[in-house]
């Protein structure tokens, strides 16, 4: 079974969307930030070193 990356891209979206709606609001709003934050930086497609550090965090 050939899995593409929108197919991968949508199910991690659906479990964060699980989990996001289960959790305080007091959590969301970081939680989303970390989240847009991490799939901007996981769609460079070349990471500077910079970038890379912070990936490496996250």
């Amino acid at each position: 079974m050939n899995v593409t990356i929108a197919d991968n891209e949508k199910a991690i979206i659906e479990k964060h969307s699980k989990i996001l709606s289960t959790i305080s609001h007091d959590l969301k709003s970081p939680m989303i930030a970390l989240l847009g934050f991490s799939r901007i930086m996981m769609r460079e497609i070349e990471a500077t070193n910079a970038n890379q550090r912070w990936l490496d965090m996250l």
